[in-house]
């Protein structure tokens, strides 16, 4: 599973590659992955959690505050300025392992002079708000996806939050016309390539699951 910002486009702020951007330089990803995550999940550079489709030379944003102030200063300049009002980071998530990631997130945000405020609700909610009325300013979820499938509608003309990009009509396209497992590799890897330099989301890290089995359990 993916973990990662989504973004709702339908929100002007977001269309900028530079807010985008200073959100990724402006999370301290290493440090919650190592004091929040103990070593338990690895960086991320795009929504696929197989490294076998993460591309050579992906940029996987360190953490540089500076750099993601520089950023929103040229978006201000443009007439985009995210510092100020407060957004709300929804999510489902209610253990305590993505609270406290969420309070890494948000004193890191503050830091850069934005104003997010972590948003718990329950997952049928959520989904109303999120994948159905698209109401909502960025959400914190996860994403899976198996070696042979990866979903594109995200990106793709049906996508409910505002991403229009014929990039991805066509990068997705030639995904699923592959037939061979090289042709496929290529063009999931030129998927991930362009997520990762558009920034489309945040895209933060793939955690590793546990799941538990009763002593005595047989076959």
């Amino acid at each position: 599973v993916t973990n990662l910002h989504n973004f709702n486009y339908k929100r002007d702020a977001w269309k900028d590659k530079r807010v985008r951007q200073a959100f990724m330089y402006g999370i301290d990803r290493e440090s919650i992955l190592r004091d929040v995550y103990n070593g338990t999940a690895a960086a991320a550079p795009c929504q696929d959690p197989y490294p076998a489709f993460w591309p050579e030379g992906a940029n996987y944003y360190p953490y540089d505050p500076a750099k993601a102030r520089a950023l929103l200063e040229e978006a201000k300049a443009d007439g985009i300025n995210i510092q100020g009002p407060s957004y709300d980071l929804s999510t489902y998530y209610s253990d305590q392992l993505s609270k406290d990631v969420l309070t890494v997130m948000q004193a890191n945000l503050a830091d850069l002079g934005i104003n997010a405020n972590p948003l718990f609700i329950d997952v049928a909610s959520w989904r109303v708000l999120v994948d159905n009325e698209a109401n909502f300013d960025f959400t914190y979820r996860g994403t899976g996806a198996g070696p042979a499938f990866i979903a594109t509608n995200w990106y793709t003309a049906e996508n409910q939050w505002g991403i229009d990009d014929p990039n991805y009509e066509t990068l997705v396209a030639n995904m699923n016309a592959a037939f061979t497992t090289e042709d496929y590799t290529a063009a999931r890897t030129a998927l991930c390539k362009y997520q990762n330099e558009e920034a489309t989301f945040a895209y933060f890290w793939v955690s590793t699951r546990y799941g538990v089995v009763r002593k005595g359990v047989e076959n």
